[in-house]
């Protein structure tokens, strides 16, 4: 502990090396994919390019989230283990397991259910690569929302991040 109370390294950068750490997982997958993509016969398109905005909303969005989750489980230890479920349950329902756009699946629900990050990042991967591609600007709701839900997850962690800050050596 001595040792950490006397390091110059911010303390905000620390869920950002955890996300370049897992970029290497991510980047494996993706090649795997791409792979995949390509021995089904789907030829590349102008709407690949989307791709790298896709890329760089995932990376906010997961910035933004492990700067409030990060400070929260110094904070509160019993959260991570509350965090980890609630993540668990967003993955599920957020498209990549159950068809949200399925006639067959309510629509009330489906529209609660879009309202989801994880959904819009995924949705737009899909379509990007995969299903009929649209460009992510003719969207503007689904734009608005991730994009503000982001923005209120920025703002929120930066707040307690700046506001316990000081009091990180304490927990620790």
């Amino acid at each position: 502990m001595n040792m950490l109370s006397r390091m110059k390294f911010s303390l905000a950068a620390i869920p950002l090396t955890e996300i370049v750490t897992e970029l290497r997982r991510y980047f494996v997958m993706l090649g795997m994919a791409f792979f995949a993509i390509l021995f089904m016969n789907v030829k590349p398109s102008i709407y690949w390019l989307q791709f790298f905005y896709y890329f760089i909303a995932m990376f906010v969005f997961l910035y933004a989230l492990s700067l409030v989750t990060s400070t929260i489980t110094v904070l509160v230890p019993d959260f991570y283990n509350a965090y980890t479920a609630v993540l668990r349950v967003g993955m599920w329902i957020s498209g990549v397991i159950i068809p949200v756009d399925s006639p067959t699946f309510p629509l009330l629900l489906s529209n609660i259910l879009k309202i989801n990050p994880l959904y819009y990042i995924i949705q737009g991967f899909r379509e990007t690569l995969l299903e009929n591609p649209v460009w992510f600007w003719h969207n503007v709701t689904a734009n608005l929302v991730f994009w503000g839900i982001t923005i209120i997850l920025l703002v929120v962690g930066a707040h307690i991040h700046m506001r316990f800050r000081s009091r990180f050596m304490d927990f620790v």
